[in-house]
């Protein structure tokens, strides 16, 4: 992957930075898992990783910068990119058993109920 928002944390976090492609981008903007990701510096040098904050708090961005960086993103998905990953469809039915999976974070991607 070239790029992962993570707004999860910890082990799943440190999943996904293992993920990175070379030159890949960590953005983070939350911790959901209440816990922080932890990414070795060494792991950042040696695959010229990027890892920014992202966030209401970040004072890197500030109003205008982030207002246009926002925009940019609806733009995107206006026309369709970025693409979200769908990890898994389950009928309406099924909809306590995907919640079940929500919760003990055990999907990944975008988890679909289809009538």
């Amino acid at each position: 992957m070239d790029v992962v928002w993570d707004s999860v944390g910890g082990a799943a976090g440190r999943q996904a930075v293992e993920a990175l492609a070379p030159g890949g981008r960590f953005v983070v903007y939350g911790v959901a898992s209440g816990t922080g990701t932890e990414i070795p510096g060494a792991l950042v040098y040696a695959r010229g990783l990027t890892v920014i904050g992202y966030g209401a708090g970040n004072p890197a961005l500030d109003h205008s910068r982030r207002h246009a960086l926002q925009a940019r993103a609806l733009a995107e998905a206006a026309v369709g990119r970025p693409r979200p990953v769908v990890g898994r469809r389950y009928r309406l039915e099924e909809a306590p058993t995907a919640h079940t999976a929500l919760a003990a974070r055990e999907t990944v991607g975008k988890v679909l109920l289809v009538p």
